[in-house]
């Protein structure tokens, strides 16, 4: 199976677009803002770091075909990135992250929105039977957002990976194909309230 790649998707003046170096000043300056990166594993808020660790990273993988990431817009304006990474295909299996936003959209349903037509690609076009969410367990913002969503939770992989400063247990969160239609009803509800 060949991973399909949507250049674009879009739904309620919320865009994503495959990422290209044009994007790199405007994510640079985004991304500065240092309270996004509180539980990053690398300084990304500087931009020396952005461009090696974070911009550099993600055009490799996508050209060795490791990832799909994408730049999101609302209303025209560059507000964050999210991505798919380790696309299992022949298991119809993938997962969605990397993903960010500038403070200035937390709290609203851009989240919801940007997760609900990354959720409805994989799972009404590319037909895959899961979509997983892989968490830093200290990150409690980005778990409380996946449990809003109503994403169900399986469980903490413990000392999942050593940082810098500390080793990291990974909650993993995942929707399936045969909870897709509920799920669907229900981030529609969440983006008509307009919050997230």
């Amino acid at each position: 199976m060949i991973f399909k790649i949507p250049s674009v998707l879009e739904k309620n003046n919320v865009t994503l677009t495959v990422l290209e170096n044009q994007f790199e000043n405007l994510l640079t300056d985004l991304a500065s803002e240092k309270i996004i990166w509180e539980r990053a594993k690398e300084p990304y808020y500087k931009p020396e770091v952005f461009k090696e660790k974070w911009l550099d990273k993600a055009i490799k993988q996508m050209e060795e075909g490791q990832r799909v990431c994408f730049v999101i817009s609302w209303n025209h304006k560059i507000i964050g990135s999210s991505s798919y990474y380790e696309m299992d295909l022949s298991n119809k299996k993938i997962n969605i992250g990397y993903t960010w936003f500038h403070p200035s959209v937390w709290g609203t349903k851009v989240n919801a929105l940007s997760k609900y037509m990354m959720l409805e690609y994989a799972f009404e076009t590319l037909k895959l039977n899961r979509v997983a969410f892989s968490v830093d367990s200290c990150n409690k913002r980005s778990c409380r957002s996946l449990e809003k969503l109503g994403i169900t939770c399986e469980g903490t992989l413990r000392n999942h990976m050593v940082l810098p400063d500390r080793l990291r247990h990974t909650v993993i969160f995942s929707v399936i194909h045969d909870e897709w239609p509920q799920m669907k009803n229900n981030l529609k509800d969440i983006i008509e309230r307009g919050i997230n």
